[in-house]
């Protein structure tokens, strides 16, 4: 009987194929004709971000299954959990007393879950309890369902019972221990043994055939097309053909296989216990790749269109092309992975875990789309400066881009849509102009802009004749060669004061900086928005240490939001950064103490009080809180702690541009580590619309 489907399939597989290579011929002229274009990617694209989460109590229990209902899965915990992925909400919960080790297996109609003590919990897809029983012996393999029929291991016995009900249907003894299986497939329930047999059942229990292999089995990974894979103890990956009841092929791993495989076409893809990723020629065993990953593989890779995707016991995700093996991207997740991955386009969900938590969280993955400007040189410029302005599409497959230029309500596209990346801008004209450019592919659109001020040139100063000095008597006399060898000095006016004498913050430049006048000011030179927030972010950290210090918060706030007026402008040479802010800044109305402040920041001049110390630690620090906010599945300050900044904190590899020893300095404003780093969260938290986040 099993001879006759093999030829069965055998014939339908020869005509398949047939057919296949009429189709692949004439897809290939088409392909002539219109020229080899490259189809839009399908599938996972990076970069990503968090799209959304749902949170949950305990630690999944390694596997996430999609079902009729939803997404389904364990906790250690005992709780049986259904999301619904589309409404991103827990549909139903289920409690089980005693702690769970292993993922529930999913049937026709409900699914069952196994507790550490062996009592089997049967629950419908509305999460009701349907019954519970234990079996008769402790369960010692994972659960196997198929067509209505349970299957599990104890020892020294394969177990079958009615899921509809709970009654056992039959048991079975083989002659050795088992070690692999059960796995239902094609109406069958295949075991392996100690004795190198490999025997399938039929699901009244009796025996169908048995298969005499070269060593033991010790996982099986699959079955596809006639053929099961399976692990031998011998390090071999066994290729069986289920009609001739021989092996295919075998090929040497340096691992055991793990987990359940992929299969694309013909490639055949799975895990292996020293951290290799194999894709395999399925119908010969040939490796056409392989590729190691990050941490101890526990999970089942996922197909996500044209990639694999590899969840280990790490933060990474990382994904491979199924054709080439070559690493498509990663993603770095606040936490450990605890399961699989599961795609649905657009959408890659993960699982992580918060152990000191205990909370878990299903978290959805999602491609970043987004346009970048950059300009070869900052704002403000002078009249008939040229800048080149060049974009950059992320998320985007060959995108074309068209650059817009807005003065008042007038807006003008200066370049439409094209392949061309970059715009010249030569003929500028005194006023503030907005320079914005659409990125725009077959399936995505984005947009930015930067904007700019255009300075009038500066006329030459007019030279001083004798007729000029006869008309304008009270203008200082210039100084003459006779004055100085006779060592006099040209007069001044009756109302100048001294150069180096320090004036009263309010009667220097005669006018007294507000902080939307200071706002206005970063805006216009610092045309990158993220230098714009991160000013704002070190502006609100300063004024809350202020307050908490017993300060005036108002100069210690306009210290943060300009020191880094002049970034852009001296991002070519940082040893002149703070020096060209001294300069813009000059005669507008702020206190030596607040432009001391500007200038040790970045070392320029030694921190010398409080304030200087204060804004020298909270630079790198409000770095820090942001990356680790990036870092946080929910992606938002208001959920951001201590506890969770601290963590990040001691990680020597994370946002090493953030000195911790900058930071700590922290203390020569007067203040402990721990308490300044809550003060800056708690600033950052209020004003988290201004920043994104």
């Amino acid at each position: 009987m099993v001879r006759c489907e093999a030829r069965t399939d055998m014939a339908r597989s020869t005509r398949f194929s047939a057919v296949s290579l009429a189709a692949v011929l004439v897809c290939s002229s088409c392909a002539l004709f219109r020229g080899g274009s490259e189809p839009y990617p399908t599938g996972l694209v990076f970069p990503l971000a968090v799209d959304g989460q749902v949170a949950y109590e305990g630690e999944v229990t390694s596997l996430i299954q999609r079902t009729p209902i939803g997404i389904v899965f364990s906790t250690r915990k005992g709780r049986v959990y259904a999301i619904d992925e589309a409404g991103r909400k827990i549909l139903w919960s289920y409690t089980i007393p005693e702690a769970v080790e292993t993922p529930p297996v999913v049937g026709t109609d409900g699914l069952t879950v196994c507790d550490q003590t062996s009592e089997l919990y049967r629950l419908s897809f509305k999460g009701e309890l349907v019954w519970k029983a234990r079996p008769k012996g402790r369960i010692v393999t994972k659960l196997a369902e198929a067509n209505g029929v349970l299957y599990f291991g104890v020892p020294g016995e394969i177990v079958a019972w009615n899921a509809a009900d709970g009654r056992e249907l039959w048991r079975f003894r083989p002659r050795s221990k088992l070690t692999a299986g059960p796995l239902a497939a094609g109406g069958l329930v295949i075991i392996g043994c100690m004795d190198k047999t490999i025997r399938s059942l039929t699901a009244e229990g009796r025996p169908a055939w048995t298969f005499h292999a070269a060593a033991a089995a010790e996982e099986f990974i699959g079955v596809d097309e006639g053929r099961l894979f399976c692990g031998g103890q011998d390090g071999f990956l066994h290729a069986v053909d289920l009609s001739k009841f021989r092996d295919s092929w075998k090929v040497r791993t340096n691992g055991a296989a793990r987990g359940a495989a992929l299969v694309a076409g013909k490639r055949l893809m799975f895990l292996t216990a020293n951290n290799v990723l194999y894709c395999l020629d399925k119908g010969c065993g040939n490796i056409l790749w392989w590729q190691p990953v990050p941490a101890r593989p526990h999970f089942d890779p996922v197909l996500a269109g044209e990639r694999v995707v590899v969840a280990t016991q790490s933060q990474v995700l990382v994904a491979f092309d199924i054709k080439t093996g070559l690493k498509a991207g990663e993603f770095v997740q606040d936490m450990e992975s605890r399961s699989n991955t599961l795609w649905a386009a657009p959408f890659l969900m993960s699982n992580v875990s918060d152990e000191s938590k205990e909370q878990g969280s299903l978290i959805f993955l999602k491609k970043v789309v987004s346009v970048l400007l950059s300009a070869t040189l900052p704002s403000p410029l002078k009249e008939g400066q040229e800048v080149t302005f060049g974009a950059q599409g992320i998320g985007f497959f060959k995108p074309q881009f068209e650059f817009s230029l807005k003065t008042g309500d007038k807006v003008e596209v200066v370049q439409a849509a094209s392949e061309k990346t970059q715009w010249i801008w030569y003929d500028s004209k005194e006023g503030i102009y907005t320079i914005s450019v659409k990125a725009k592919d077959e399936k995505e659109m984005g947009e930015t802009s930067l904007t700019y001020v255009i300075e009038k040139t500066a006329a030459a100063p007019p030279t001083t004749t004798p007729a000029t000095a006869a008309a304008n008597p009270e203008a200082p006399k210039a100084e003459t060669q006779a004055d100085k060898d006779a060592g006099l000095k040209p007069e001044k006016p009756q109302d100048a004061k001294d150069v180096g004498q320090e004036q009263p913050q309010e009667q220097q430049g005669g006018l007294k900086m507000t902080r939307n006048e200071a706002l206005e000011l970063v805006k216009a030179h610092l045309p990158n928005q993220n230098l714009v927030k991160h000013c704002l972010a070190v502006e609100a950290c300063m004024k809350a240490v202020a307050q908490r210090l017993g300060q005036d918060a108002e100069p210690w706030g306009l210290a943060g939001l300009l020191h880094d007026l002049d970034y852009e402008k001296t991002a070519k040479s940082p040893d002149l950064h703070t020096t060209e802010t001294v300069k813009m800044l000059e005669g507008r109305g702020l206190s030596p103490a607040v432009i001391h402040a500007i200038q040790a920041h970045a070392g320029k001049v030694p921190c010398e009080s409080a304030m200087d110390w204060a804004i020298f630690s909270i630079d790198p620090l409000t770095g820090l809180i942001i990356a680790a906010t990036l870092m946080h599945p929910s992606k938002k300050l208001e959920a951001i702690d201590l506890e969770f900044i601290k963590r990040r904190y001691k990680e020597k590899s994370f946002a090493k541009g953030a000195r911790r020893e900058e930071i700590e300095m922290c203390k020569n404003a007067g203040l402990e580590l721990d308490e300044f780093i809550s003060i800056c969260i708690k600033a950052m938290q209020g004003i988290a619309a201004d920043l994104g986040l």
